[in-house]
């Protein structure tokens, strides 16, 4: 989910993000294993930089940053984890349609 968009100097774009995703699962007793349930839950939160470059065609480039943190618990895997992704795309508009 996006918390906030903010415009800065020269084009870059801030944007915050979270969530908080949450899923519990339970199984019936079935030819001799027993019934069980687990649960898990996260929550991350992060920042994007995103600054698309304009191409002579009409196409852009549009590199983005994100750094975040992570908070896993349940019974699955848990701890905290610091994400880092760099990714870049490209768009090319045609009249108000967008292909990618």
């Amino acid at each position: 989910m996006i918390l906030s968009r903010v415009e800065v100097n020269e084009g870059i774009t801030l944007i915050s993000t979270a969530d908080v995703p949450t899923l519990k699962a339970t199984s019936g007793e079935v030819d001799g294993l027993e019934s069980s349930e687990g649960s898990l839950s996260r929550l991350r939160l992060g920042i994007e930089a995103v600054r698309p470059f304009p191409l002579s065609n009409g196409a852009s480039f549009l590199p983005l940053l994100a750094l975040g943190i992570r908070q896993d618990s349940g019974d699955a895997e848990t701890g905290l984890a610091w994400i880092w992704a760099l990714a870049s795309s490209g768009r090319l508009r045609n009249g108000t349609s967008a292909v990618r």
